[in-house]
């Protein structure tokens, strides 16, 4: 995705426990390997972060729906 889409920013995929701690994700475990717990950035046109959310459940995460109406109500 990261290079189909020519993003110029970065994203954090096979990150070390350096890294997370750079970017101050939030650590987890998953079938014994540590993994960055999923993270949700809603990014404006021009590069400027409007939103983003950290969570380790599904609980706190937006949904499409949210994030539609989130978009919606701020364009």
């Amino acid at each position: 995705m990261v290079s189909g889409e020519k993003l110029d920013f970065a994203v954090g995929y096979g990150m070390d426990q350096q890294m997370m701690d750079d970017v101050h994700a939030i650590p987890g475990e998953r079938n014994g390997e540590l993994i960055v717990q999923p993270a949700e950035f809603i990014i404006k046109p021009g590069g400027e972060i409007a939103a983003s959310v950290y969570a380790t459940t599904q609980l706190g995460r937006m949904s499409p729906r949210e994030i539609a109406v989130f978009v919606k109500d701020r364009s």
